[in-house]
């Protein structure tokens, strides 16, 4: 018998909260708990928690911060306090599907070996109507991708680009130990993906189990951006301080999976895959200023497969080519 168990970080969100936290009751099959970590909202929020946890159907445990906690902390909070077996995360903007923790359960029911899950997101504005696509073709989760995980090769999607949203995901408590705590240098959502794909399987669920909001206090959001957009955007960036933090946050990754090795079966193949993801990283960080002396370092990574493997698409060579 599963407990169940729903981490749910708040944060100024008195506008949709209330629908968030009703979406909870009109689950076919309700959680056993919620837990909820409040980081000083200067709204109603908390007030709009306790007012529900007084008539809720399940337990309801909430939190106030005593000081901000950021939203990667504040998580890692809320995941540690939750009992159940199975730990789902939720915003608290969002709107739930009412058979998402039933397909859930019934997944991980299916598939004892999965340690982790995610499914689409309907995307939708600040009224809950529809933008016409999901999260899986905002993110370029292609059929191709899609056969990977299905065939238990997620860490490979997962070192090419993010696929999985944190709204949509839920994992197995045995993880907790691995994945907390949550380095404040990553999101948790990609941190808790790519460190349980290490370890374990990943599967995913395609039809939406949320209508995932969009509006204007978004931190990441799924609004679509063209790819002109997306190319100015990334010409801007310090390529050095860039290629550092990424660098750094893969050796953390790293350290993580070697710290859990005792209790864990490591795959061998998955730490030679951040290995090789490290070794494309540091060779594009250590290009030289003048752009012509790069291409034969680019052409080098491309024909090794690198980018192809560990770059989000063709814009990573523009990147490398143009930024100076």
């Amino acid at each position: 018998m599963n407990k169940i168990s729903i981490a749910l970080c708040t944060y100024n969100g008195e506008r949709y909260l209330a629908q968030q936290l009703d979406s909870f009751i009109y689950q076919e099959r309700q959680p056993d708990e919620i837990v909820v970590c409040d980081d000083r909202s200067a709204d109603q929020s908390f007030e709009i928690i306790k007012s529900f946890s007084r008539n809720a159907p399940f337990k309801v445990k909430y939190y106030l911060n005593e000081k901000r906690l950021g939203t990667a902390k504040n998580f890692e909070k809320a995941i540690n306090l939750c009992t159940g077996n199975l730990i789902a995360l939720s915003d608290q903007d969002d709107v739930w599907h009412s058979k998402k923790i039933e397909q859930y359960e019934k997944t991980f029911n299916n598939r004892p070996d999965v340690g982790i899950l995610f499914s689409n997101a309907e995307i939708v504005d600040s009224s809950l109507i529809p933008l016409g696509y999901d999260m899986f073709d905002n993110v370029n989760f292609c059929t191709k991708e899609q056969k990977h995980l299905i065939n238990n090769n997620a860490l490979a999607v997962l070192l090419k680009h993010y696929i999985v949203t944190g709204a949509t995901m839920c994992f197995r408590s045995d993880f907790k130990p691995a994945v907390l705590p949550i380095p404040s240098c990553w999101f948790h959502d990609t941190w808790i993906a790519i460190v349980i794909a290490s370890i374990s399987n990943m599967t995913f669920i395609r039809e939406p189990m949320i209508k995932y909001r969009q509006h204007s206090g978004n931190q990441i959001g799924g609004i679509k951006t063209e790819f002109i957009k997306q190319l100015s955007k990334a010409l801007q960036v310090n390529r050095e301080n860039y290629y550092k933090t990424e660098i750094h946050k893969y050796r953390l990754v790293l350290d993580r999976l070697s710290d859990i090795a005792d209790s864990r079966i490591l795959p061998k193949k998955n730490v030679l895959l951040f290995k090789d993801k490290l070794n494309h990283l540091q060779i594009r960080a250590s290009m030289k200023k003048n752009r012509f002396l790069r291409l034969p370092a680019i052409i080098s990574e491309l024909l090794k497969l690198r980018y192809q493997r560990y770059a989000r698409n063709w814009g990573s060579i523009a990147l490398d080519l143009l930024i100076k």
